[in-house]
């Protein structure tokens, strides 16, 4: 798979590729690249997240997750309620989300606010701002 020059692993990380998505962690964040032209629905979700809690989360341990959406298509209703149940919210402390535009980005930010969600989630235009944000959420939990 091609990743974007600013959100791609480097070449000592151990990336899952899973059907919708490709997956790998450093330093207690956790990144998430889809593929482009791939349906996301609840099916590829759970599969993403149970290869998170299998393979990646340690015990009681929190993670920050960055998800790559510039290239994708949006998720369902569906889609988007598991990623806020309890089942998929284990382990997670974060969610940060790359939009296109910041535009996309104040509107995204927007609606998340009139929302109530288990986990804290922003979205960002720039990569080094969401891994900057993501990176302090676990050093927030560490304190």
């Amino acid at each position: 798979m091609a990743f974007p020059t600013d959100f791609s692993p480097d070449e000592t990380m151990l990336v899952y590729e899973l059907s919708s998505s490709s997956m790998w962690h450093k330093e207690g964040v956790v990144y998430i690249c889809p593929k482009e032209g791939i349906a996301h629905t609840t099916r590829e979700a759970k599969e993403q997240i149970s290869v998170f809690q299998e393979k990646i989360a340690e015990n009681d341990k929190q993670y920050a997750l960055i998800c790559d959406i510039r290239r994708t298509n949006p998720i369902d209703k569906e889609c988007r309620d598991y990623y806020n149940s309890q089942e998929a919210s284990q382990n997670v402390r974060s969610f940060a989300f790359l939009v296109e535009s910041r535009y996309s980005m104040v509107m995204a930010n927007f609606f998340i606010g009139l929302s109530t969600l288990k986990v804290k989630t922003r979205m960002f235009s720039s990569t080094p701002e969401a891994v900057l944000w993501s990176t302090a959420q676990i050093a927030q939990q560490e304190n």
